[in-house]
């Protein structure tokens, strides 16, 4: 058995896309209206600690409740 955490895409304090946009490692697709899930780097901190304390397994997505716009 194994457990295998998805993360959405990670922001927080010195990443998430408007630090790759300003950096140019990122560019928007279309007019940047598309929906996209992330998670703050400490929300999957703690989602990998419950995680190897638990008896859950499995693929599980791990992303914030809302996705929002770009």
């Amino acid at each position: 058995s194994a457990l295998v955490l998805r993360p959405a895409a990670i922001y927080g304090p010195g990443r998430g896309v408007h630090v790759s946009l300003r950096e140019g490692r990122y560019r928007l697709s279309g007019d940047g209206s598309n929906y996209i899930s992330r998670i703050h780097v400490d929300d999957l901190a703690g989602h990998i600690v419950a995680a190897i304390s638990s008896q859950v397994t499995g693929a599980w997505p791990v992303a914030d409740e809302y996705p929002c716009p770009q």
